[in-house]
């Protein structure tokens, strides 16, 4: 049997929480955060147009990318290399923030965090893989316009 044209969402699934991490978020903590030493942020809103671009780029949950959800802004930060948080040259998707020197975040505490800043995908307990700033950008375009047609919820 070959591949499906369309392979689920993978990210996707993080868009909505259970009852447990629900429950888990309440009691959650968080930390600020100064961005442009070890990296700089894209804030994307909605949330699940930052979920989409993350699935367009073919990024594996759980390895070790820097992704944030702030839950109750519905929007995710993904954590770049610092000093990339630039305009591409086709200018800043709408839905797009950068953040860099200056700029402060809320990062999850341990294991989950809370509704403010809770990591999507699993914890980040080693080292931050950072996700490349122009790709990202490209790749919420490409879900914007994927959403646009119908093609994503």
């Amino acid at each position: 049997m070959g591949a499906s044209a369309h392979t689920p969402p993978r990210w996707g699934q993080f868009l909505d929480v259970g009852p447990e991490q629900h429950a888990a978020l309440k009691h959650g903590s968080y930390r600020l955060a100064a961005c442009g030493a070890g990296w700089d942020v894209i804030v994307v809103a909605p949330l699940v147009l930052g979920l989409a671009a993350l699935d367009v780029l073919g990024l594996v949950p759980g390895t070790g990318h820097g992704v944030v959800a702030d839950r109750s802004r519905r929007e995710l930060l993904v954590l770049v290399p610092p000093g990339t948080a630039l305009p591409a040259d086709g200018g800043v998707p709408e839905g797009v923030r950068l953040l860099s020197r200056g700029s402060w975040v809320a990062l999850p505490c341990g294991l989950l965090g809370t509704w403010a800043a809770s990591w999507v995908g699993g914890p980040v307990l080693g080292e931050v893989r950072h996700v490349d700033a122009g790709a990202l950008m490209r790749a919420v375009s490409a879900a914007d316009a994927d959403r646009s047609a119908g093609a994503c919820p």
